[in-house]
């Protein structure tokens, strides 16, 4: 009998723990096909969810370790307004209790501005000299759903290393605005498609220049599944590649640049070669403006090289149009070869001449090679050097370079 009991139970347990694993019944959302010339957008009653999501938390969770509340940001808010000199002790008070909710760059695919410090930032900011950088966040709104939302990117600033933090809102190096603008595409029916641009853009506060890089999302493609109520679709939010290059620019890995602003469309301005008035017989000499940045810290000196990839069929070698060695600085005015002479040391150019000689191509508009080389030590080089010892004085020495390309016609009616 007690066996027959047993059987019954465990046969009836057996039967509630099938009950309580099946699958339940789930109402499937109606879906509207909705023909659209850019791209086909699917409604449906319910959003999709993201393929990524960062760990968050809940927002009904008190104090939570790892993570900052709302509390503790509005709380340090009214600190700092209160007393800008401030920040630094808040930052550091934030990364200390927020040791585990800080979101690191690779995760900002999930999610568009991470942890915000809705803070006005003086304008009568003054440098420290001392590298101190400060990161902040704008995002335009538009379309009914998009938000506005500004203030102290503290997520990025929280990768940078602790003595870049500045001490207050008001003493900072650099100033990097991470700005996401959404801008309209097309339109189907109520529903906007837009695509995002963001602009990251660095202030040096000691000479007020400010350089700018632009990142620009996808657009939406092919089959979109959106909800009902949305004002808008949109494409990949590209703020991965804007935050790495906001920390490029915060921990000085900006790759070193040369530039010239006597280009227009990558035309090298008439004065500087055949068809300009200032010329040593029959060899122009006015030479380009040049700029280097981003330069390496540690850079001693620096060289310029100007030669002609074009010349090769000609000459059987690159023409050599000018070098230059031994300058501190690269911020060189036009005709710097000939009004800096005195203070510049210069090679022998492929005209038998020292200094700059300008291009004259004579067959087909050629484009030069001008490459600005980063030294870790000064040049044992004397005016008139050649380029063989030119080559062999900065080997084993270069610490960075960078080159620009220009054009010039060998046709004066070709010119822009």
């Amino acid at each position: 009998m007690k066996q027959k009991i047993s059987s019954i139970l465990i046969f009836v347990l057996i039967m509630l723990t099938a009950c309580s694993c099946a699958p339940q019944n789930t109402s499937e959302s109606s879906n509207l096909s909705t023909p659209a010339s850019f791209p086909t957008a699917e409604a449906t009653d319910k959003p999709a969810e993201p393929a990524e999501t960062p760990v968050t938390p809940a927002e009904t969770s008190a104090v939570q370790e790892g993570f900052i509340s709302d509390e503790f940001i509005t709380n340090g808010l009214d600190r700092v307004q209160a007393d800008p000199g401030m920040f630094g002790a808040f930052f550091a008070d934030y990364k200390a209790e927020n040791h585990l909710g800080i979101v690191k760059p690779e995760d900002f695919r999930a999610f568009h501005t991470g942890t915000l410090f809705n803070v006005n930032l003086p304008a009568n900011v003054q440098p420290t000299d001392s590298d101190k950088v400060m990161i902040s966040y704008t995002q335009f709104g538009d379309y009914d759903t998009i938000e506005e939302n500004s203030g102290i990117l503290l997520d990025v600033m929280a990768q940078l290393p602790e003595e870049k933090i500045p001490d207050s809102l008001l003493s900072y190096d650099k100033f990097i605005e991470i700005i996401a603008s959404p801008n309209l595409v097309s339109t189907q029916g109520e529903l906007s498609i837009i695509q995002w641009e963001i602009q990251v853009s660095c202030l040096y506060t000691d000479t007020g220049k400010t350089f700018f890089d632009f990142f620009t999302g996808s657009r939406p493609q092919g089959l979109v599944t959106y909800h009902k109520d949305d004002k808008y679709i949109d494409g990949s939010f590209p703020i991965l590649d804007a935050v790495n290059c906001a920390l490029k620019y915060a921990n000085n890995e900006i790759e070193m640049t040369v530039s010239s602003d006597n280009l227009l469309d990558g035309q090298l301005f008439p004065q500087h070669g055949m068809f300009g008035e200032q010329k040593d017989g029959d060899v122009p000499t006015c030479s380009m403006p040049l700029l280097v940045e981003f330069a390496p810290a540690d850079t001693v000196s620096f060289a310029i090289l100007m030669t002609d990839p074009d010349s090769v069929p000609l000459a059987g070698y690159e023409w050599v149009h000018w070098m230059v060695v031994n300058l501190e600085t690269v911020d060189l005015p036009e005709n710097a070869s000939k009004l800096r002479a005195a203070q510049m040391i210069q090679g022998t150019n492929d005209f038998g001449t020292i200094g700059y000689g300008g291009p004259t191509p004579p067959d087909k508009t050629h484009t030069y090679v001008i490459t600005a080389y980063a030294l870790d030590t000064m040049l044992d080089l004397q005016n008139g050097f050649t380029k063989e010892a030119f080559d062999a004085a900065i080997k084993g020495h270069i610490l960075a370079e960078a080159s620009m390309t220009c054009e010039y016609p060998n046709l004066n009616e070709d010119f822009f």
